[in-house]
């Protein structure tokens, strides 16, 4: 296996921001980033996945995406081939395990822990007594 390479992926800024915001505290996350705008043509949306995924000349790519169902998932899970993994739901706290998880094991591998962490991470709480 080799070393997986991680494209964030979201509608509007929140790939950058949410990167930016987690890089603040733990440093430099080795991650990509693709924003797609609002009324962007899908031919752009994949021509951004493409050209970034060649830059990265990756065997396994690791896309995480904000939004099942969305085109930009739909671009990656197209893009997905061989070892590469499309994660959904993408959150901070994914994104803060990323700073500290082993890349060398693969997207797969990588990606079940991330959404561990983003599962683990969801809470519900009520006001007590109420």
């Amino acid at each position: 296996m080799s070393v997986a390479k991680v494209i964030v992926i979201t509608h509007g800024n929140a790939a950058e921001d949410m990167v930016d915001a987690v890089e603040r505290v733990v440093g430099k996350l080795d991650v990509r980033t693709i924003s797609v705008r609002i009324g962007e043509a899908r031919a752009d949306t994949e021509s951004a996945i493409e050209r970034v995924v060649d830059e990265l000349r990756a065997e396994e790519v690791l896309f995480l995406t904000d939004l099942e169902g969305s085109t930009p998932y739909n671009l990656c899970c197209k893009r997905c081939g061989g070892h590469s993994v499309v994660l959904s739901g993408m959150n901070l706290p994914m994104l803060f395990k990323l700073a500290t998880a082993d890349r060398a094991h693969g997207a797969l591998p990588l990606a079940e822990e991330l959404r561990a962490t983003g599962l683990k991470s969801i809470s519900i709480r009520t006001a007590v007594g109420k």
